[in-house]
């Protein structure tokens, strides 16, 4: 009886082990390194930042395009619309062609006061230089927003955001502890 029930629960270990190695990674081809993406979508990136904030962090805020607007929560960004690209996102209009996906969240009543947009790009490298200096030398209505914060979250995803110093210093703790293996790139003041 002993070796029956030993064995019984044996088999039951083995089947029990056998699930352990999958893995709910999504779906989406390989990264360059061959692994499998971290994200799936910019949306999705902005989207795992914005749910790392406390309620109490959150405030009124809506994504996407304007046409399109989702009431608060991050939302994709129609890349091809790149007057509203530049416009609202800030990416100089020849940068547009480097991004092939894009989300965003903006604040409800000023997009000086928090402006988050995450773009995945061809080239990070030849992205960020020319998206500060176009930031920095932008003409602000309603004032000019204090700081900026841009993180790397790998896999060609650029997080950028700008506003007010305090909703900086929030989306800054927030995205690097929600996005792993994240790094900050850069942050400054928008206007010196």
């Amino acid at each position: 009886m002993k070796k029956l029930i030993a064995l019984t629960l044996a088999v039951v270990c083995i089947f029990a082990f056998a699930g352990c190695g999958s893995t709910n990674a999504p779906e989406g081809g390989n990264a360059a390194d061959g692994s499998t993406p971290a994200y799936a979508s910019a949306e999705e990136v902005l989207t795992k930042v914005w749910g790392a904030y406390a309620e109490d962090e959150k405030f009124p805020a809506w994504g996407s395009n304007a046409e399109t607007m989702v009431d608060g929560a991050p939302g994709a960004f129609d890349v091809s619309n790149t007057d509203e690209l530049t416009a609202s996102l800030v990416v100089p209009a020849d940068l547009a062609d480097n991004i092939d996906d894009a989300a965003n969240l903006m604040h409800g009543m000023n997009l000086n006061m928090f402006t988050a947009a995450v773009f995945h790009v061809d080239d990070a490298s030849a992205f960020i230089d020319p998206y500060i200096d176009n930031l920095k030398a932008n003409q602000w209505m309603c004032g000019a927003p204090e700081k900026y914060v841009i993180i790397d979250a790998g896999d060609g995803y650029v997080v950028t955001a700008f506003g007010a110093a305090d909703l900086m210093e929030t989306f800054e703790v927030r995205a690097i502890d929600a996005l792993e293996g994240s790094s900050m790139i850069s942050t400054g003041s928008v206007v010196e």
